[in-house]
């Protein structure tokens, strides 16, 4: 009883505090992590995506804020993170996505491990959206190998980024759930809190088996087929803040 009245206090006073030792508590747990970060929303704190110069490995509280730590991307490799956090230590932020090639080991010049760090919002600061960064990356690899160590003949061989619109909500969406396991842009259904509350919404990270509920979701796909019977019957693949 005494420590659940201590939980409650620090969950009350310190919500920001309490949700990121929540968070650490249960890494690499897509399901916990979804629910405790709805239930941080809830309670106003605000979640921040990766950031290639502000996480650590971990969750950490950024002035009263949650900040993702690297660790949580999905495909992270130890030893990457480990490079990425030591060369930051050492020779201070990366001022560019480029750049931060130069300065990366060159076995990790892989673009499925560049990729997560991308769609996961970790290079969000540099003034280029995600679509962007995505179109761009194959050849900043390629002016890196070419470069080898030079800044400036890297400089003289670095693309130019081409503008184009960001990626839809719901690709955001999406690649953020593959790579963090949460939905961090915002989410369709945030909108309509006041009527799930309503109408007694149930989360999809609550439901159970043999439920009759309500449900608040955006649906991403329908599958429409024919029974036995010749009747047309429909699958839909829909997701909320907790999950899909």
């Amino acid at each position: 009883s005494k420590m659940a009245f201590e939980l409650a206090y620090l969950k009350a006073h310190y919500p920001a505090a309490f949700f990121t030792a929540l968070l650490n508590s249960v890494l690499n747990n897509s399901a916990k992590t979804k629910l405790y970060l709805m239930e941080a929303k809830r309670h106003q704190v605000k979640i921040l995506p990766p950031n290639i110069n502000h996480s650590g490995a971990y969750f950490r509280l950024e002035n009263n804020q949650i900040r993702f730590g690297l660790a949580s991307i999905k495909g992270m490799r130890r030893d990457l993170l480990q490079s990425i956090m030591t060369e930051r230590q050492t020779n201070g932020n990366f001022k560019s996505m480029h750049q931060f090639l130069l300065r990366l080991d060159p076995k990790w010049l892989k673009a499925d491990l560049i990729e997560g760090l991308i769609y996961s919002g970790a290079f969000d600061d540099f003034g280029y959206n995600r679509a962007e960064l995505i179109a761009s990356l194959p050849e900043f690899l390629s002016s890196v190998e070419l470069s080898g160590s030079s800044m400036d003949l890297f400089e003289a061989l670095a693309p130019k980024i081409k503008h184009q619109p960001d990626l839809p909500l719901n690709e955001r969406l999406e690649k953020e759930n593959e790579y963090l396991g949460a939905y961090l842009s915002g989410h369709p259904v945030e909108q309509y809190a006041d009527l799930a509350q309503q109408r007694s919404a149930v989360s999809v990270g609550d439901l159970s088996v043999d439920q009759h509920v309500t449900l608040v979701v955006y649906v991403t796909r329908i599958r429409t087929i024919r029974t036995k019977r010749g009747d047309q019957m429909a699958f839909l693949t829909a997701s909320d803040l907790t999950g899909e």
